[in-house]
């Protein structure tokens, strides 16, 4: 679609990177859908003067993940010569009760392609322009008014942490992430909440990604700092059930 091999590399994990990350039990073979490479060459919705590929990432997500499966089996599968170290949860509050939630435990029915807004890692890190610093439903109008009727939905908990982590496992590269130099401190709240422990009622947030692993988090529905932003995916064969 017009990307060099080094943005490609960065920015594009499907499905032959599963399994040489993972292991023999996923599959190459799903073929980029041309929808998705047309989409790809369009121009994007939240630069001016960009197309799509150069401020998004596409990843391919399988049948059958959730988080918790990353947590309980994937992460003790990557293979030599990817990134594991960073590779994990930190969870706030009680870990059993996050992962007894659906948010952590709900699983993909069916295998899709996520393209995930990255934009400029210097102010965006992973989350829309000029969704930072403002309530849930201040977000919801930003969100709307850049890209609603596009295809386009506020990016989940899981949807947003699989893209992130796979990233990060083939790259390197952390999003959604904090202390790194020249990169703002950044957490994505998504429209899903929780039901279980102490955090029950509250948005699912993610991000803060940093040596001590990907957060998973609750955020109220009032708080607006300027950590705290929402993330944009569109999905090609998809979206994907919770």
């Amino acid at each position: 679609w017009g990307a060099s091999d080094d943005y490609v590399a960065q920015n594009f994990i499907g499905g032959d990177d599963w399994g040489k990350i993972f292991g023999s039990e996923f599959k190459d073979g799903q073929v980029v859908p041309q929808e998705l490479i047309n989409f790809l060459q369009q121009a994007s919705v939240f630069n001016a003067g960009k197309k799509v590929w150069e401020d998004h990432m596409v990843c391919w997500i399988p049948a059958g993940i959730s988080l918790n499966r990353f947590d309980d089996e994937l992460f003790g599968k990557i293979g030599a010569g990817y990134h594991k170290d960073d590779a994990k949860f930190y969870y706030f509050g009680d870990e059993s009760d996050n992962k007894a939630d659906g948010i952590m435990s709900r699983r993909t029915e069916g295998g899709g392609w996520c393209t995930m807004y990255v934009g400029d890692v210097r102010k965006d890190n992973g989350v829309i322009p000029n969704s930072r610093d403002k309530e849930w439903e201040d977000q919801e109008k930003v969100f709307n008014d850049t890209c609603g009727g596009q295809g386009y939905e506020i990016g989940k908990v899981r949807d947003s942490g699989v893209a992130v982590l796979m990233r990060y496992i083939k790259t390197g590269d952390k999003i959604l992430s904090c202390g790194i130099t020249g990169r703002p401190y950044t957490w994505a709240r998504s429209p899903e909440k929780w039901a279980t422990g102490g955090i029950s009622g509250y948005h699912g947030g993610v991000g803060a990604f940093d040596a001590d692993g990907l957060r998973i988090y609750g955020i109220a529905y009032g708080h607006a700092y300027a950590r705290i932003g929402v993330a944009a995916a569109r999905w090609f064969f998809g979206p994907l059930p919770l």
